[in-house]
């Protein structure tokens, strides 16, 4: 069977200011404490979505070269990102995970709502005897115009990575203007990720939707609740 890297990219606290337009909000005690929750949260759902497809094999791309030996990451296998911006770490980290997988998988710790079905989904769609034809890549937009998911199994050149403007309002339309050169996007669902506190605030309290999610998540969902009270 084909393998897929899940790959999620990761600072850590300590050695790199973290999510710090809501530290700019709140504090930095408030952002650590948010992201620390949400990775628990991040890496519940990848646990969740190898147990249940063991094609999928989860790494931590950690920002920091002596972050590699911190305990937060024993869970899985762990890379570095490498140096440079965040394009040409992005164009390094696929390379080097697609020597060793027949996809690669890109997602962030900032997704609260991040399910492992849509990890199974883009699995499922970058392995379909299609998809190869296609050059097929996997896309999820977030709502504020980045994405929390890429996936794909093709050559991208570092030129591709880096001429992407990161952390715009067209960060993904860029991106997948640049892939219409070199195959199919399938899209998944759009999700929040959270790089403000409206974007901590706005995420849904619904019940029923909650209902689905995984234990990390509502204890995260509840924790936020917890603030506004």
């Amino acid at each position: 069977m084909k393998s897929a890297a899940i790959a999620v990219f990761v600072k850590t606290p300590g050695l790199s200011p973290i999510k710090t337009r809501l530290a700019h909000s709140t504090n930095s005690t408030f952002a650590e404490e948010f992201y620390l929750r949400s990775l628990r949260a991040t890496e519940a759902v990848v646990s969740c979505a190898v147990k249940e497809k063991g094609e999928l094999v989860p790494y931590w791309v950690i920002a920091e070269k002596p972050g590699l030996e911190y305990s937060l990451w024993h869970g899985f296998a762990r890379i570095w990102q490498g140096d440079g911006d965040l394009g040409e770490r992005f164009a390094r980290v696929y390379e080097e995970l697609k020597r060793r997988h027949d996809f690669v998988i890109f997602i962030g710790a900032d997704s609260p709502l991040l399910m492992p079905r849509h990890l199974w989904e883009s699995y499922s769609l970058l392995a379909a005897p299609s998809a190869l034809i296609d050059n097929l890549f996997v896309l999820g937009r977030a709502r504020d115009g980045g994405f929390y998911l890429f996936g794909g199994g093709s050559e991208i050149s570092k030129d591709v990575w880096t001429s992407v403007e990161y952390s715009s309002a067209d960060t993904a339309k860029q991106l997948k203007e640049l892939l219409r050169l070199l195959g199919t996007t399938r899209e998944l669902e759009e999700l929040p990720d959270v790089d403000t506190l409206g974007d901590l605030m706005s995420l849904p309290d619904d019940p029923g939707a909650q209902a689905k999610l995984l234990e990390p998540q509502k204890d995260l969902l509840r924790w936020i609740r917890q603030i506004e009270k």
